[in-house]
């Protein structure tokens, strides 16, 4: 798959993944998924972080991808272009 491929997953668990999607008949298809983790803002003023974990880091699914069923995905969609390239830089 290709890098442009790269999109946000959110399921009905609330998990957000990022991962390279393919849209299939039963679902969607996730290679290479990372969660998305929000961390709280360290000092007042700092902004709300975000961290890339890859997801399910232990099995096969992270080369070989896993189909979530239509009914546990939520959404997709691009995400913006500094989790893109940040992604990029660490999963693929």
């Amino acid at each position: 798959m290709a890098k442009e491929n790269v999109r946000l997953v959110r399921l009905v668990s609330g998990e957000e993944l990022v991962g390279q999607i393919e849209e299939t008949e039963t679902g969607v298809t996730i290679k290479k998924a990372a969660i998305v983790i929000v961390q709280p803002p360290r000092t007042s003023g700092e902004q709300l972080g975000i961290a890339l974990i890859g997801w399910l880091p232990y099995t096969q699914a992270r080369q070989d991808g896993i189909t979530v069923k239509k009914e546990h995905v939520l959404f997709f969609f691009f995400s913006e272009s500094n989790m893109i390239k940040t992604y990029n830089e660490k999963f693929t």
